[in-house]
């Protein structure tokens, strides 16, 4: 069987460009992320003020079309970019983290990993 190119499922970022948070929606057109969006989230806006960002690179195959309320699960998946008060992998403190080299942690992790490069 055949996965045609347009039912393969996809990670979209789906926002109000007058928030500074957005929702993370699997689907497999961004017309169909927006109206997953309006329906099942709480994105606050007109329909013609939604925005919808298709995040390339993500790893949502498994997942169920729609919106994934797991913030954690979206950052892993790589549907968002960065998440704010969760827990770094590394330190286990609570700061704004993000998706890096499969983990999910946090800057000051992210510059002491650097720093051993160097």
């Amino acid at each position: 069987m055949t996965i045609k190119k347009e039912d393969k499922k996809r990670g979209y970022f789906v926002y109000n460009p007058d928030d500074d948070h957005g929702f993370p929606i699997i689907a497999t057109s961004a017309k169909e992320a927006k109206k997953i969006a309006w329906k099942d989230s709480e994105i606050d806006c007109e329909w013609i003020d939604i925005r919808v960002r298709w995040k390339r690179n993500t790893k949502v195959d498994d997942l169920p079309i729609g919106y994934v309320k797991d913030e954690m699960l979206a950052i892993r998946r790589g549907i968002y970019d960065w998440l704010e008060d969760a827990t770094c992998d590394i330190c286990n403190e609570d700061k704004t983290v993000e998706h890096y080299n499969g983990k999910v942690i946090c800057g000051d992790c992210i510059d002491k990993i650097n720093n051993k490069k160097e």
